[in-house]
């Protein structure tokens, strides 16, 4: 039985209810909310879900604008494009606030190579 992630919303909450109740016993409030975290699981999956079958869809759109036949180098092509990579690395910066880790590392390097010469010159 397939369920909408706002059902699995509801279960959730009303097992939160049941695990709040101070009249029942704990071993019953622990098994509630064993259960309310299990559909707060199941809600997010559910919309991970929606999104990746949106983006799903998305990406069969624009490969469908592709002009001629769509073959396994186009593909290839495609996924490791110098324009995708540089926008996974700016998402990458913005999501995080900070440098990729290898970049990160390089500049590291560079930053310790930079203070060595300088000591050297003293």
């Amino acid at each position: 039985m397939v369920v909408a992630a706002d059902e699995y919303a509801k279960r959730a909450d009303f097992y939160e209810k049941a695990a709040d109740d101070k009249t029942a016993s704990l071993e019953l409030r622990m098994v509630f909310a064993r259960k309310a975290n299990w559909f707060h699981i199941l809600v997010r999956l559910e919309e991970k879900n929606k999104q990746s079958d949106q983006l799903a869809k998305s990406r069969q759109h624009n490969v469908a604008q592709l002009p001629g036949p769509i073959t396994e180098s186009v593909l290839e092509a495609l996924l490791f494009s110098p324009r995708r990579l540089a926008a996974a690395r700016r998402n990458w910066r913005n999501k995080l606030g900070t440098t990729p880790p290898r970049a990160a590392e390089q500049a590291e390097h560079t930053s310790t190579t930079s203070r060595r010469g300088s000591s050297l010159g003293r």
